[in-house]
């Protein structure tokens, strides 16, 4: 079944380069998501790459980063078979009070790289934290192959972290091809919209109720990214969502017919479920 799984995966990688949203690539990267939750705090596996989501990915070099004080946690992983680098963040651990202070913390900051942009003070702080750690990690892998890809990725907090990080890697003259996010909150305001959007090819999947997506709220003067990719409710007996129907959603980052159609989304189980992947179960394996 491991080497089953590892050519699909390695087939997916070797789609690389499409514009267009790829369902398979959103499944690859959501284990690439799940394998960042086996860092911090009791996490096991991840610089072996023996971790449960790692086995279902191709063999990687991994270097795992984390920040003591807010508990921004993640890796920068190289595959030599794909020639690409996968920097992955971890969402919010429910054993860090860390990780909860930060999702908290929405007073907007100016962000410097655009007039009159403001982001969530929370999201861009704990990416700076661990900002140099995923450049030298990067880095290091560059020195071993110039040519090597670069994919961001992460889910609930970490997939803001993951817009950050990306924009960040742009700045340093990387070329971030792919980016994909689950379950993202918003990050910045319209200023911010209007200017990452321009900066990033970003596909932020969304799936149904989560309640994550619409925090903080556009009331707050958040407003997100393009490009949703929003999967409704379909689910199987085990709460696994079904990858047989998505919408891709138009550029305004707040499309009335995706996520934002539902007034009120309170299934945070939803959350936890994304393409059949179950975070849940994944953090367990991870922790336990």
């Amino acid at each position: 079944r491991a080497k089953i799984m590892k050519a699909f995966v390695l087939a997916a990688l070797g789609a690389l380069g499409v514009s267009a949203y790829d369902e398979t690539m959103a499944k690859l990267y959501l284990k690439y998501s799940g394998a960042a939750y086996c860092c911090g705090i009791l996490g096991k596996g991840v610089d072996d790459w023996t971790c449960p989501s790692c086995k279902d990915l191709p063999s990687s070099k991994a270097t795992v980063f984390h920040h003591s004080s807010n508990n921004a946690n993640g890796f920068v992983a190289y595959t030599e078979e794909t020639d690409q680098i996968v920097v992955s963040f971890a969402g919010t651990d429910p054993l860090s009070m860390d990780n909860w202070v930060t999702d908290i913390d929405t007073v907007k900051e100016r962000y410097p790289s655009c007039d009159d942009c403001k982001v969530h003070k929370g999201f861009y702080e704990a990416t700076l934290s661990v900002k140099d750690a995923v450049l030298d990690a990067v880095s290091d892998y560059r020195a071993e192959s110039s040519t090597a890809t670069i994919a961001v990725t992460g889910h609930s907090l970490g997939a803001a972290e993951a817009v950050h990080m990306a924009l960040i890697l742009e700045d340093e003259g990387y070329d971030v091809e792919t980016l994909y996010t689950f379950g993202q909150p918003r990050v910045g305001n319209k200023k911010f919209y209007e200017w990452a959007s321009e900066q990033l090819d970003l596909y932020r999947v969304t799936h149904s109720h989560d309640p994550v997506p619409h925090l903080p709220t556009e009331s707050m003067e958040f407003h997100h990214l393009p490009t949703e990719v929003f999967y409704p409710s379909l689910l199987d007996p085990e709460r696994n969502l079904r990858s047989s129907s998505y919408t891709v959603c138009n550029g305004s980052g707040e499309d009335s017919k995706c996520s934002n159609s539902y007034l009120l989304d309170l299934d945070v189980l939803d959350h936890l479920s994304y393409l059949d992947f179950s975070f849940t179960d994944n953090y367990l394996a991870c922790k336990l």
